[in-house]
Formats: C-alpha cells, structure tokens, sequence
C-alpha cells in the first residue's frame, strides 16, 4: 500500500490543470484504477478532489469521459457519505454534459452510482435524472 501513495503524488502531478493533455487522460484513468485499491479515507484525500475537478475539466472531454465511465467505482471506493457530498454533484453535471458520448457513459454506470446512494437521493436526485437519461433524443441517432 506504501508504494501506492508514492504513486498518487506522480498521478496528481500528471493530471493536473497545466499537465500535457495526452498524460492528463493516462492518469486520470490510472486514478480511477486505483481507488479500488486504496484505502477509502487515503481515497477521500488524496484522489477524491483531483477526481472532482477532473469531472469538470472545460478543455479535454476526453477526461470527463474516463471520469464519467469510472464514476461508479469511485462512488463505490468512497463510499455513501463522500458519493453525495462530493460526487453526486459531479455526476449531475456528467449527465448534462453536452457530448452525447458522456450522458451515454453516464447512463451506463447509472446503477452503480446509485448503489452508493441513500434512497432519498436516488429519489430525489437520481430517479428524475435517470429518467432525462433513458429518454435521451440522442439515443435515437445511434442506432
């Protein structure tokens, strides 16, 4: 476990805001990995909030897409409490984005996100977006 808290400030490093983009989305994905890993409260500080912001990187889709696409497991290495203080925000937003590929990704951890969740969130929170999701006019396009 050592030698994966000499990775996180590498990983930290390499995914952050004035980062090469290409290494940006290797590490984001590696972030992602390894929260199944890491202990929750290591998660909780040292990845959680890089993950946060990296949810809401402006410039490179491609990291809110590995984002999006590993949102469920993040929820699930942090656990209920974390999931909606922090993520669930973040995911509302994952799910408006305005790339089809990413509500797409979105819609596909949708279960594993609420499983972390309370129920008065998946009521008030998740149902009406899950909903937004399903009823996608893009989904239509794909097929």
């Amino acid at each position: 476990s050592s030698d994966l808290h000499k990775v996180c400030p590498v990983l930290l490093d390499l995914s952050s805001p004035d980062s090469v983009d290409e290494y940006k989305v290797e590490a984001v994905n590696i972030i992602c990995k390894m929260t199944s890993m890491m202990a929750r409260d290591t998660v909780e500080q040292m990845l959680l909030p890089r993950f946060c912001d990296l949810c809401s990187d402006g410039k490179l889709f491609q990291v809110r897409k590995v984002c999006a696409a590993n949102f469920g497991d993040v929820c699930n290495a942090v656990g209920q409490e974390a999931t909606e203080k922090f993520l669930i925000p973040k995911f509302l937003e994952l799910c408006s984005d305005s790339m089809w590929g990413m509500r797409k990704a979105c819609a596909e951890c949708f279960m594993a996100v609420s499983y972390t969740t309370s129920s008065e969130i998946r009521r008030t929170k998740l149902s009406p977006l899950f909903i937004n999701l399903i009823s996608d006019p893009c989904r239509s396009e794909e097929h």
